[in-house]
């Protein structure tokens, strides 16, 4: 689908080859860097808010709402402090 280029709680943000349609529900599959909670991914369902093409590049930036947060909000913080540790 794309590579991340950033998390919240709330969302995300990804670098792709592929443009994305506003409102568009995808359910995804993120690997994690390690073991979060006895998981090492996370089945997420993010909607697509917005797209917009890179200058000079062929790739896409698009950015998602994560819609089944909630489920998930412990997890996401431990992703995002994982990586603002590094």
């Amino acid at each position: 689908m794309g590579f991340l280029k950033n998390l919240t709680p709330e969302g995300l943000m990804l670098l792709s080859h592929n443009s994305y349609n506003k409102d568009m529900t995808y359910r995804v599959i993120m690997l994690l860097p390690g073991v979060i909670q006895g998981k090492q991914e996370i089945a997420i369902d993010i909607r697509s808010r917005w797209s917009k093409r890179e200058i000079d590049t062929s790739n896409y930036t698009t950015g998602f709402s994560i819609v089944n947060k909630e489920e998930h909000l412990q997890k996401l913080k431990e992703l995002i402090e994982h990586f603002a540790m590094k």
